[in-house]
């Protein structure tokens, strides 16, 4: 997440989008850490609804981006 500048959900949710496309399929998860392999399976049933919660997440934090760059300095602290 802080190697994409993104917030941990949105990762997760950008790495669903893919194993939803079937570009990748989850091997198991510990802690913080996923582990992935590249296959090519059909696409998911689940895929628009996966697809519209990622472009949600990215959207507020593009709108948060946004308010920031632009926010008095005053009123962030």
């Amino acid at each position: 997440a802080a190697a994409t500048a993104q917030r941990k959900t949105t990762v997760r949710q950008g790495i669903a989008w893919l194993v939803a496309r079937g570009h990748l399929v989850m091997l198991g998860e510990d802690g913080d850490e996923i582990r992935l392999a590249e296959v090519n399976y059909t696409v998911s049933a689940d895929l628009p609804q996966i697809a519209a919660q990622l472009r949600a997440l990215l959207e507020e934090t593009a709108a948060y981006r946004t308010y920031f760059a632009r926010a008095d300095k005053e009123t962030l602290v």
